[in-house]
């Protein structure tokens, strides 16, 4: 789904030589990591890799950034975004919901009260950030079916991932 307990995930990072903890606010995305671990290595992050360092995410304490996550369920279809602490859940298939869901996650974590009708212009707003998204993402790559083979299939079931 595309609430809270599914999507909001801890990042747990020890650095070589940390000796006192530290817990940041603002979003990680699994974009991150790669540009994180080059600058942690002392390497130049390439120009136009997307994501941000997360040392410096933490450092400025940056809540500004927002972010896009995708449902695709054979019964549910949905898109939501996160920005500063509301989520906008915007369904693309009447099973998920009915209309476009908005809540204020900092006074509201559980994800309990639709917010929507008091906050139109919050949501018309995130709306748009959505409709960015889809359009930007047009002409992407696309799933590929894949045949497996006997000998994989064991293997991944043997993993526990079939």
């Amino acid at each position: 789904n595309l609430y809270n307990e599914t999507l909001n995930i801890p990042l747990i990072v020890k650095w070589p030589g940390q000796r006192h903890s530290q817990r940041v606010a603002p979003l990680a995305q699994h974009i991150d990591l790669f540009p994180t671990l080059l600058r942690a290595a002392g390497l130049q992050v390439p120009k136009g890799l997307p994501g941000m360092d997360l040392a410096q995410v933490a450092t400025s304490g940056d809540d500004k950034r927002w972010a896009i996550s995708h449902l695709t369920h054979p019964t549910r279809e949905g898109i939501s975004v996160v920005h500063a602490g509301w989520k906008l859940i915007h369904p693309l298939r009447r099973e998920l919901a009915e209309t476009s869901l908005l809540y204020h996650r900092s006074i509201d974590p559980a994800e309990r009260t639709d917010r929507h009708v008091e906050n139109l212009v919050r949501a018309g707003w995130l709306e748009s950030l959505i409709r960015r998204e889809q359009e930007s993402s047009k002409g992407a790559l696309k799933a590929q079916t894949y045949e497996m083979n006997e000998e994989t299939r064991k293997g991944l079931e043997a993993l526990g991932y079939l």
